[in-house]
């Protein structure tokens, strides 16, 4: 792989509910900076990279990957699989994924009454018309967004009544989770065993990585440095499934975890993946790019010069080349 090669194989567009740009500006942006290729991976949805497909083409060095990344369970773990190099004619064709994102939309619009249930009863209080606000509208149909915990979580930190509330401390300007502060208060309290974690269904992952297939795509795990039940034992599972590849570079991971990642996957034999699963407004320090992950690379300096990382880099290539 040309070392000057920039890539990054995770974007979300608006079309992901904690999105905010459309693909169309991903592109602009991902141009901008010199990239050879991005994969926009909207959660459960080709919607936004449909709509940008749909238009007239515009002579642009960045190539655009479609992507997919679907919310799934496997053996009672909730995982995210990504589906990069999907053909999103064969998915109109076909139907692969209507129901999909259909099913997980009602489902968002069920969990949602829970959530505001939960956060009242820790006494938070916040006014249902502005969190719908927050959430805005769909870059590519116009439609009204589901708001995620991210909003709801702005919406708390904005609302002067909870100025004294004890819950929000640490996400307030200097506190030790101000950093990303709606993306935090989303990790400490959305996942495990937190207040806001309610219980849902999701596809098997198998039938996820089978409609990837369907669809002409790669199906690759998405940073399994974010899933603290992540094992090699789970890896091997998935492979039987299908399963064809693992997200290396991640802002989930630090440079040790990527390097462990990597020598799992190779000794799996599957693909390399890398990309820094940026969103926007909801991730502020999470960057476009591979060198907007922890790992703070950037394919083009003297910091990517490493053996290993190296060899990260031409087997992204290969996978990119497979699409």
């Amino acid at each position: 792989m040309n070392q000057n090669n920039k890539f990054d194989l995770h974007l979300h567009s608006g079309c992901s509910n904690d999105g905010e740009f459309s693909v169309n500006e991903l592109l602009q942006m991902a141009n901008s900076q010199d990239y050879d290729y991005i994969a926009v991976c909207d959660h459960n949805t080709i919607a936004g990279v449909s709509a940008f497909l749909s238009l007239p083409p515009i002579a642009l060095k960045t190539r655009l990957i479609p992507g997919i990344e679907i919310d799934c369970a496997y053996q009672g773990k909730h995982l995210h699989i990504l589906g990069l190099g999907i053909k999103p004619e064969r998915v109109v064709e076909r139907n692969l994924f209507a129901n999909h994102t259909k099913q997980e939309s009602e489902q968002e619009k069920i969990r949602l009454l829970d959530l505001f249930r939960r956060a009242r009863a820790k006494g938070l209080l916040f006014d249902d018309d502005r969190v719908w606000m927050l959430a805005g509208v769909s870059g590519a149909s116009g439609a009204q967004r589901i708001p995620c915990i991210e909003v709801l979580a702005a919406a708390l930190l904005e609302d002067p009544r909870n100025n004294d509330h004890p819950l929000l401390a640490p996400y307030r300007p200097r506190g030790p989770r101000s950093g990303m502060p709606e993306f935090y208060f989303y990790l400490d309290h959305g996942k495990k065993d937190g207040f806001l974690v309610t219980k849902r269904e999701y596809q098997d992952a198998s039938w996820a990585i089978k409609t990837i297939h369907a669809s002409g795509g790669k199906a690759i795990l998405a940073h399994p440095g974010g899933y603290h039940y992540f094992s090699p034992e789970l890896l091997e599972s998935l492979m039987n499934e299908g399963l064809e590849g693992l997200e290396v570079l991640s802002s989930y991971h630090d440079l040790a975890m990527s390097k462990d990642y990597f020598q799992l996957a190779k000794e799996r034999k599957i693909f390399v993946s890398g990309g820094s699963d940026f969103h926007g407004r909801w991730k502020p320090t999470v960057k476009m790019g591979i060198e907007g992950a922890s790992t703070s690379i950037s394919t083009g300096t003297s910091t990517s010069k490493s053996a290993w990382l190296s060899q990260v880099l031409d087997d992204i290539f290969k996978l990119v080349k497979s699409l």
